[in-house]
């Protein structure tokens, strides 16, 4: 079985096109804003991030 590791860029890519969209909730809009500010995800925001990642999983195996 093939495994599909997502990079960082791949992630707050899709957290960007999640935002144009007006589909992101406030947590992953803290979790944008503290990517952009600080240049990486902290400890307070990785379960957002961690979701996202499983999110696209999702997308990509095309259950969601």
């Amino acid at each position: 079985m093939k495994t599909i590791n997502f990079q960082q860029c791949d992630v707050i890519a899709y957290l960007e096109d999640k935002i144009l969209s007006n589909v992101a909730n406030e947590n992953e809009m803290s979790t944008y804003l503290d990517w952009i500010w600080n240049g990486f995800i902290s400890k307070l925001n990785f379960n957002t991030y961690k979701n996202l990642k499983r999110e696209m999983y999702k997308v990509w195996k095309g259950v969601k």
